[in-house]
């Protein structure tokens, strides 16, 4: 940066680009619960605590389960929708949006140790490393698979924008 202007201006560039990702983030959460209780999709719950139970017999209770149901409900719930929107728009994963997915996490997990600026080809390393393994994969396709999904709702259904306050968003959280 050569000018005292260049500074601000990439200071601005980067709380924008923080409180845009914030707003998704809460746009993707708010989606989740308004779909949820509308659509009132109902799941054979004692079928399904059954079946945890058995699948987890030696990592958890029958109680822990039970407690930590609803979570999984809501979770299969939004499951089955972002699957029947991802399947009826076709959407699916490039290997190009697996690397950039992984090249993010790693700049994530990067800077969570405050190594901000690492060259690229370092994070690259590192995120072909990550790739590698299976269930990381598994678990960055349904990342990518439900960001489109979230972005498709965000782009085909009308949404009551509001503008609010720095103060206000953080109350939403």
């Amino acid at each position: 940066m050569n000018s005292k202007e260049e500074f601000y201006k990439k200071i601005d560039e980067e709380i924008e680009h923080n409180l845009t990702h914030e707003s998704d983030y809460r746009f993707g959460i708010d989606l989740k619960e308004n779909l949820l209780e509308k659509l009132k999709i109902e799941l054979p719950k004692d079928f399904l605590i059954r079946w945890l139970v058995t699948i987890n017999k030696d990592k958890y209770t029958r109680e822990q389960i039970e407690n930590e149901f609803p979570l999984f409900e809501k979770d299969l719930k939004w499951q089955l929708i972002s699957s029947k929107v991802a399947e009826e728009q076709n959407f699916i994963v490039t290997n190009e949006e697996l690397e950039d997915f992984a090249m993010s996490y790693a700049r994530s997990q990067f800077a969570a140790y405050g190594m901000n600026f690492l060259p690229d080809e370092y994070v690259k390393r590192y995120a072909l490393d990550l790739l590698k393994n299976k269930d990381e994969v598994r678990k960055y396709q349904e990342r990518i698979i439900d960001n489109k999904v979230i972005e498709w709702f965000k782009a085909n259904v009308n949404l009551d924008v509001k503008e609010v306050s720095l103060d206000e968003f953080e109350k939403l959280k």
